[in-house]
């Protein structure tokens, strides 16, 4: 004898085949939209990679320029004897990267700093750096050098 055909095993087949005989057809997979959540969260670690990235990257042959610091953009008061330096307006985004530590080669000549400040009129990945780590790597009248830098 065969079973009585009911609706609770009917509808699964039927929904199963209609699956298999998409899938066979060459069908697209059904469209899953993601939630706002789904999307925040993916902006976030989006975000959150780019700077991790950037924070490895060597940055080679760089332009470097110096200025005078005061009170930068990181609301930290700096003076042109301290190592510190400025990240382009494009780098600095909202700050993110206010306090962190970067290495600065010239010529064989190393020096560690301290981002506190956003350049306005430096390319992405150039720096200006305070008067005296600019002095202890050229001397200022030379005004633009090209080294390599990065993120501690």
């Amino acid at each position: 004898m065969y079973a009585p055909i009911t609706a609770t095993w009917i509808l699964p087949l039927f929904l199963s085949l209609l699956a298999l005989l998409g899938t066979a057809l060459g069908a697209p997979a059904p469209l899953v939209l993601p939630s706002e959540v789904d999307v925040k969260a993916n902006a976030n670690a989006t975000a959150t990679a780019k700077s991790e990235l950037e924070s490895r990257q060597y940055y080679s042959e760089q332009r470097l320029t110096y200025y005078e610091p005061g009170l930068g953009a990181c609301g930290w008061e700096s003076t042109a004897d301290q190592w510190v330096v400025a990240l382009s307006v494009d780098m600095y985004g909202s700050g993110g990267y206010c306090g962190q530590s970067v290495t600065i080669n010239y010529n064989g000549n190393q020096q560690t700093a301290t981002v506190v400040d956003e350049c306005e009129a430096c390319p992405y990945g150039g720096l200006d750096l305070s008067q005296g780590l600019f002095g202890s790597l050229a001397a200022l009248e030379v005004g633009v050098i090209y080294g390599n830098w990065w993120f501690d």
